[in-house]
């Protein structure tokens, strides 16, 4: 009998163990607020031709690619001279449209990973889509912790033909100064640029994501790389205006991603699903004072007052909770700062503060932590 509640008890605890991983990590530094990301993001929407027949995939996308001025990596997965045969005309498409109509001759999945238009196996790529967020997330966490600011560092990223994913590791390790140990299994890549700069986040993910990996970020700083969780969804938060979107519109949404989360709480939009129901809602202007930004609230202006008067106007704007250390002296709190921001997110303005102030700010999910 004891053996039997002990194994009850085992099975208990792994199934709350199993559930609470699977949870959607919650994102307070985010990689579609990168310039990178809106950028790219702007770019899908423009008009586009295009009129070939069968032409090799790897050709095509090579050649929209440079024409467009957007990167795109094919997945190792994906026959790279697999025929290709589309007829689109500029006057009724988009660079997404093409992009979808290249990757339904493939029978492949288009999806944006920060400015990288990633073509991967169908129901593939949205797990990694999630994996770049995460970790763009914890890399930025980790640098603030040490009282650096979030990450914003981009590159590029090419190599040459018959490169070893361990040769493209050793690339990024090189141009970021990391120490890395992704152990991926040998192969041979085709040579491939990603010429628009990038985040350290987004090269990880693309390298890994072919050989069903995600790239991890140890406590030590060491980068690693694990089974990929069939996770797509994270949870964020985006500042409002007064916007106003037709209800219809937020009922598609909700009809095409069934299982999300789209919440207005008081000044902020908590938004819960895969990273297309969050370009969508950005498209939509949900998250931006300014449709063409198409980005969270950006701010300017000289910020005056006393540190916890700031603190507590930006929280309230932003929809955010804020959590003083007991460490942190009256005077601290009340000491009078002073800084200016140009178009600013929500964390470079938290970093700036912490600068004026002499505090140690962080930010996870919609909790500010404040310390000496």
């Amino acid at each position: 009998m004891r053996l039997l509640v002990l194994r009850f008890l085992f099975v208990v605890f792994w199934l709350l163990v199993c559930t609470a991983y699977a949870q959607p990590p919650v994102i307070g530094y985010n990689l579609l607020e990168l310039p990178s990301s809106r950028r790219a993001i702007q770019a899908l929407s423009q008009p586009m031709g295009l009129t070939i027949s069968q032409t090799p995939i790897r050709d095509v996308l090579n050649s929209v690619s440079q024409s467009q001025s957007i990167s795109i990596f094919l997945d190792r997965r994906i026959d790279p001279s697999l025929p290709v045969s589309i007829q689109a005309s500029s006057r009724d498409s988009v660079l997404i449209d093409v992009l979808n109509r290249i990757g339904e001759n493939a029978g492949a999945e288009i999806s944006l990973i920060e400015n990288v238009v990633y073509v991967g196996p169908r129901g593939k790529t949205q797990a990694l889509q999630r994996t770049a967020v995460a970790l763009h997330h914890s890399i930025s966490f980790a640098q603030v912790r040490k009282g650096g600011p979030a990450t914003t560092e981009l590159h590029a990223l090419e190599w040459d033909e018959l490169s070893t994913p361990a040769d493209i590791e050793a690339e990024i390790a090189k141009t970021w100064s990391i120490q890395s140990s992704l152990n991926l299994p040998h192969d041979l890549f085709h040579a491939w640029s990603i010429h628009q700069p990038c985040s350290l986040a987004t090269q990880l993910a693309i390298l890994c994501g072919g050989f069903g990996r995600e790239p991890e970020f140890g406590a030590e700083g060491k980068f690693t790389s694990r089974d990929i969780q069939d996770i797509a969804s994270w949870r964020t938060k985006y500042p409002v205006r007064d916007t106003r979107i037709a209800p219809d519109a937020l009922s598609q949404l909700r009809n095409d991603y069934p299982g999300c989360q789209l919440l207005k709480r008081n000044t902020a939009w908590e938004v819960t699903g895969p990273t297309n129901l969050h370009i969508a809602i950005l498209k939509l202007g949900l998250a931006s004072p300014d449709a063409k930004a198409g980005m969270s609230l950006l701010r300017s202006g000289n910020l005056k007052g006393t540190a916890a008067a700031i603190i507590a106007s930006l929280a309230q704007a932003d929809g955010l909770r804020v959590e003083w250390s007991p460490a942190c002296t009256e005077a601290q709190r009340t000491q009078l700062i002073s800084f200016e921001v140009t178009n600013a997110t929500t964390a470079q303005i938290l970093q700036a503060f912490a600068e004026a102030a002499g505090l140690k700010v962080t930010l996870e999910g919609d909790l500010v932590g404040i310390e000496p």
